[in-house]
């Protein structure tokens, strides 16, 4: 008899059942013995020949500190400059410059091409965003002689009143607003006053346009969570419309100087740029005695120091000069030889109460008439106390 019939199983049934039990008997009762660890393997030993002429010990050389430079633009790549409103206007400007402005935009390159190497520079030294000289397009056109109607003036259109506070020389003799070198360095400053005011450049370049005191009012209305940039796109409706689109306007410039060529433009390689030597003179300096003992013509180094309004260095003080490259050693030696009262053909007169252009011109041996030729647009009537006029010497009257 089967062990399923004794239980009264099916024999299939039975079966598995018995092989279940086999089973369970052989893992619980019958466990191998774990294999034995491999033997280690011995080292291999290798016999290696000294080098000759191998110091035991290289001197170690310390490496100096290493300047990292970012090559992004910290205005061009904001996020924010995505914004829609933003770009509707970029693309507004793109269009008007690359369409019917398309010849007045390429003057401003060739203008640029001439005096950004100086302005880069500028920037360079002081760590702004390469992108800032495209701003002399948007206020001046690149041109460092205009002048605004509401009074500004330069390449970067700063008011006397600013001027004055960024330590620019603004007056009857000189005026360094319209100086390449001088008003560049007063701007850059200025900017990054700004920027570090509003901690955002769109911020700064609103508030270069618009005033540091209208900005600062109208951003204390911004949202709490929202900084930098973010708050000039959200309260840009409430700029004046100048300012309003000055972003834009800075913007569009930035792309189209930086890729001229695919708008139709193209970035001019055949103007020199601006380059100069310098010196310094100690007193009154005509720049016709500058030009002379340069070997050069007038018109050179008038270009070079516009911001001299009468043709001579203000009395008194020393004033650093341009002349052009190349020409140093010939004006030094030139120069040396020429007496002090020859390099001053002209003198400074401030007029006081009750005087009369009549007696000035007695006072110093001249002429009514050589007075004012080289004080042209002078009206003897309308002669005010304070007035600075300029004095023919002896030495340019006989010339004349």
């Amino acid at each position: 008899m089967t062990i399923g019939s004794r239980l009264g199983l099916p024999a299939p049934v039975a079966l598995l059942a018995l092989l279940v039990l086999l089973g369970g008997c052989q893992r619980i009762g019958a466990v191998p013995a774990p294999a034995p660890p491999p033997a280690p393997i011995p080292p291999l030993l290798v016999e290696v020949e000294p080098l000759d002429g191998l110091p035991l010990a290289a001197p170690l050389v310390p490496i100096g500190p290493v300047r990292v430079t970012s090559d992004v633009d910290a205005i061009l790549h904001t996020p924010v400059s995505l914004d829609a409103g933003l770009e509707a206007r970029i693309d507004f400007w793109i269009r008007r410059w690359t369409g019917g402005g398309s010849a007045s935009f390429q003057r401003d390159l060739e203008r640029m091409a001439r005096y950004s190497p100086v302005i880069e520079e500028a920037l360079e030294f002081r760590g702004l965003p390469r992108s800032l000289r495209v701003l002399p397009i948007i206020e001046s056109g690149y041109n460092p002689v205009v002048r605004s109607r509401s009074g500004a003036g330069g390449l970067w259109q700063i008011m006397p009143g600013t001027a004055r506070v960024l330590g620019l020389r603004v007056n009857a003799v000189m005026d360094e607003r319209v100086d390449p070198v001088r008003s560049t360095e007063a701007a850059l400053d200025y900017l990054s006053l700004l920027h570090g005011q509003f901690d955002s450049w769109f911020l700064a370049l609103a508030a270069y346009n618009a005033g540091q005191g209208r900005v600062r009012n109208l951003v204390r209305g911004a949202p709490a969570h929202e900084a930098g940039d973010a708050v000039y796109v959200r309260m840009r409706g409430r700029f004046p419309t100048e300012t309003r689109d000055f972003i834009p306007r800075f913007l569009a410039a930035a792309r189209l100087v930086q890729n001229p060529e695919r708008y139709g433009l193209h970035w001019p390689t055949d103007i020199d740029p601006w380059t100069f030597d310098e010196i310094v003179v100690l007193d009154a300096t005509a720049l016709e005695v500058v030009a002379q003992s340069a070997g050069v013509e007038l018109r050179e180094v008038r270009e070079l120091n516009p911001h001299l309004l009468r043709g001579y260095t203000p009395a008194g003080q020393a004033t650093r000069l341009r002349i052009p490259a190349g020409t140093l050693e010939t004006f030094e030696a030139a120069h040396a030889e020429i007496p002090a009262p020859g390099r001053a053909p002209f003198v400074e007169h401030r007029v006081s109460a009750g005087e009369t252009l009549l007696a000035i011109a007695a006072r110093y041996g001249v002429t009514l008439r050589e007075l004012q030729r080289v004080n042209p647009g002078l009206d003897p009537r309308r002669l005010r106390v304070g007035h600075v006029l300029t004095i023919p010497t002896a030495t340019t009257v006989a010339a004349s």
